[in-house]
């Protein structure tokens, strides 16, 4: 999976070499990213990778939120439900249950009808978002903490 607004063909067939099976891609062209910096781990340690740069970052936003300063929040994409709920948990742990939301086979239908309906008031004032596949296509997020996918 690659969330990006300025991806090229050349990029998302370098990505499809690395994948066992095709897989779809939806390009969204709603704004460029300039001057970033892709860093692509692979195998075990990616996930280390990936939770040691969500930490980091996270604390950093957290400091700037309790000291009433502007603040990015991440929406984080997990390939499993096992690794999603591990990650939510510590997330909780490390900065508070009502700071954190997580989506996924086990959030009921209702929960998710409503929330998803109004992503934008949902999630307003978190500072991660954990999701797995169950989140739809058309939901629409304008909140412009969230940065950081």
């Amino acid at each position: 999976i690659i969330l990006d607004a300025d991806i090229t063909q050349a990029q998302i067939s370098e990505v499809q070499k690395l994948r066992r099976s095709p897989g779809r891609v939806v390009l969204n062209k709603y704004e460029k990213w300039y001057d970033c910096t892709v860093d692509i781990q692979t195998g075990k340690h990616s996930i280390a990778y990936a939770r040691s740069d969500l930490w980091e970052n996270t604390t950093k936003q957290h400091e700037l939120m309790l000291a009433n300063q502007s603040y990015n929040g991440s929406l984080v994409s997990c390939h499993s439900l096992k690794e999603c709920r591990a990650s939510y948990t510590q997330a909780c742990e490390k900065y508070g249950k009502e700071l954190i939301s997580m989506y996924s086979s086990e959030t009921s239908e209702t929960v998710k009808r409503d929330e998803f309906k109004n992503a934008s008031i949902a999630w307003a004032g978190k500072l991660i978002v954990f999701f797995t596949q169950t989140v739809s296509c058309g939901i629409d997020v304008n909140i412009p903490h969230f940065n950081r996918t």
